[in-house]
């Protein structure tokens, strides 16, 4: 029990600090442009290294699969700490850009494994813990430009914030390789049944993951400008409208997994993306702060379930190949994310700015069709 809890722990806060370190770039990006002398197309390019490493879950699901989640988890997060390291000493945008493929290279390895660590752990409370542990990726991407923004006002350096982290992450994984369950494996701990592949459904869990990626970084890269940009709020009530829908997020998935494991997987996976696409309609017809704050508030906590959920269902039909299945559906969602900042900015262009919000009320009412064919 103790081991377990241990690796609870460092799984949890090693989520936190990874997406700490993920939302670092937004503040320090002006920094970086900058100090290597590059323009913004010179550094979406190097950004986008990073979403390009994290492609290779595919792959690392293989290396989950063979030597056990436990030990790949652990693995991801020490390598995570050290290429956080590595880009706090780049020198110029080359040497960045590698440094943040290969820092997303490991993040394949933490994500294509935790969550199979956490559901074998606990096998009797899977929707509740799955939903639990990843909280702590919306709490940090609260925390994390908060941090960036002090360390780099007080320093005038943005290279602090990636060296802080990225000690936090070697520290973390020290302690799990330490204290943790010795044998590595977290899938020995059970008897995992032998599921025979089910091609329609692994097809509707990448479906549902790139629709629910496109959401989340939807929201993230084109609600600010569209609030702004249509006069609905000021540039500082843009980020509190932001910092609604992901402190939702987050405490959403304190709870709605406990009420998913009691009332059914199927009954909120439905509903909550008829409530979301309602409120990314209506969304479009407030203004002023606090009706935004609220609505958007409601879309980010009908957004949480969604991805713990769906990880939960696929470990459920596909046990036995539960890295590789991991792994696409992490590489899967993060096509979607890939593509959503350029498709709205396209209809933002060529119709206007409510036309390329209701991309987000498009893309759950997808969603709502996705899980309504899906067998859970």
């Amino acid at each position: 029990m103790a081991n377990r809890k241990v690796i609870i722990v460092g799984i949890f806060e090693g989520l936190f600090v990874y997406a700490t370190i993920n939302s670092l770039l937004g503040p320090s990006i002006i920094k970086i442009m900058s100090e290597f002398k590059v323009d913004f197309t010179v550094a979406g390019i190097a950004l986008s290294a990073f979403s390009l490493g994290v492609l290779t879950t595919v792959y690392t699901g293989k290396f989950a699969d063979k030597y056990g989640p436990m030990k790949t988890s652990r693995l991801g997060i020490l390598l995570i700490g050290i290429t956080t390291i590595l880009i706090g000493f780049s020198q110029n945008i080359i040497t960045f850009y590698i440094f943040s493929f290969t820092f997303g290279v490991s993040a394949g390895f933490f994500e294509s494994s935790f969550n199979q660590t956490i559901l074998d752990l606990y096998p009797n409370a899977k929707g509740t813990m799955a939903t639990i542990i990843h909280s702590a990726y919306g709490f940090g991407s609260i925390i994390g430009p908060i941090i960036a923004v002090a360390l780099i006002t007080q320093f005038n350096n943005w290279r602090f914030s990636y060296l802080i982290f990225g000690s936090i992450m070697m520290l973390n994984a020290s302690l799990q390789f330490l204290f943790g369950s010795k044998d590595g494996r977290a899938k020995q701990q059970i008897q995992r049944d032998v599921v025979e592949v089910d091609v329609d459904s692994l097809i509707l869990i990448l479906v549902a993951s790139f629709l629910t990626f496109i959401i989340g970084m939807g929201v993230s890269t084109w609600l600010p400008t569209y609030l702004v940009s249509t006069s609905k709020v000021s540039y500082f009530e843009s980020s509190i409208v932001l910092s609604s829908f992901w402190l939702a997020f987050a405490v959403g998935r304190l709870f709605i997994g406990k009420i998913a494991d009691k009332k059914g997987f199927k009954k909120i996976l439905v509903i909550f993306p008829i409530i979301q696409t309602v409120c990314g309609i209506t969304a479009i017809f407030l203004n002023n702060l606090i009706p935004n704050v609220i609505i958007w508030g409601i879309v980010g906590l009908m957004q949480a379930p969604y991805y713990p959920l769906l990880v939960t269902i696929a470990y459920n039909k596909f046990r036995n190949s539960s890295g590789q299945v991991m792994g696409r559906i992490v590489a899967t969602g993060f096509l979607g994310s890939l593509i959503v900042a350029p498709l709205i900015g396209t209809l933002a262009k060529v119709t206007d700015q409510n036309m390329a919000t209701l991309v987000i009320a498009a893309t759950s009412f997808g969603l709502f069709i996705t899980f309504l064919k899906m067998k859970i």
